[in-house]
C-alpha cells in the first residue's frame, strides 16, 4: 500500500509537472503572437509613414513643375505678344491677353 501511495504522489507531481510545461508553453507562445502581433503593427505604421512621405514629395515636385510650365509659358507669351503686337494691334480679339498686364505691355510696346 506504501508503494502505491507512492507511485501515485510521483504521478501526481509528474501530472503536475506537465501541466506546469503546458501553461508554460501556452503562455510563451500567446507572448509570442503578441510580439509578433505588435511588430507587424509597427511595420504597418512605418509602411504607412514612408507612403505618406512619398505622397507628399511627389505631389510637391508636380508642384514645382506645374509652377515652372506656368512661368515658361507666361513668359513665352510676354515675349510673342512683345515681338508681334504692332502688327496686331486692332486685330487682336477680347480676352487674349491674360491680364492687365500683358495688354499694357502691348500698348507700350506698340507706342
Amino acid at each position: 500500500e506504501k508503494k502505491s501511495v507512492e507511485k501515485m504522489l510521483k504521478k501526481f507531481a509528474a501530472d503536475e509537472d506537465d501541466e506546469k510545461k503546458r501553461i508554460k508553453v501556452r503562455l510563451d507562445s500567446k507572448d509570442r503572437y503578441v510580439a509578433e502581433a505588435q511588430q507587424q503593427r509597427l511595420e504597418r505604421q512605418k509602411m504607412f509613414i514612408q507612403e505618406r512621405t512619398k505622397e507628399i514629395q511627389e505631389h510637391d515636385a508636380s508642384e514645382d513643375q506645374d509652377e515652372y510650365r506656368k512661368h515658361v509659358i507666361s513668359e513665352a507669351r510676354k515675349r510673342l505678344l512683345s515681338q508681334h503686337a504692332k502688327e496686331l494691334k486692332g486685330f487682336l480679339p477680347k480676352g487674349t491677353f491674360a491680364n492687365n498686364a500683358e495688354a499694357n505691355a502691348v500698348q507700350a510696346s506698340s507706342l
